[in-house]
């Protein structure tokens, strides 16, 4: 969702694939938890700002990775001239994990909804 703010525009780029909600709510899991299969997702997005405007925020670069090879999420973010690139690649490497490994799936899902709250923030520049 873009919004105008005066002399600033707040863009959301996670439009696709977007996690808003955390599947893993429980305090303690007994049992696995199961995927079905192992899944990797990729979003890269080329954004062209128009000169009157400056890039104020980007997304935070980050990279979250669950252990024993789990899984990882990333977010790449850089402005070069007037486009801003942005990377996102998010990925499930086994169908199941252990009730003991519930807690780093549950931190991990948490860590993802937080980095995919961020905003591009631009601003108009001052004539």
């Amino acid at each position: 969702m873009n919004e105008n703010l005066g002399n600033t525009a707040r863009i959301n780029p996670f439009i696709f694939d977007r996690i808003n909600i955390n599947p893993f709510k429980l305090k303690e899991r007994n049992y696995p938890v199961d995927f079905a299969h192992p899944f990797k997702s990729t979003f890269s997005l080329n954004l062209t700002i128009p000169k009157e405007y400056k890039v104020s925020q980007l997304p935070k670069n980050k990279a979250i990775a669950l252990p024993n090879k789990g899984g990882t999420f990333i977010i790449r973010s850089k402005i070069e001239e007037n486009t801003i690139t942005l990377y996102v690649s998010f990925s499930i490497n086994r169908k199941t994990y252990t009730s003991t490994e519930y807690f780093a799936l549950k931190e991990y899902f948490k860590q993802i909804i937080i980095a995919e709250n961020s905003f591009i923030l631009l601003e108009k520049n001052k004539v």
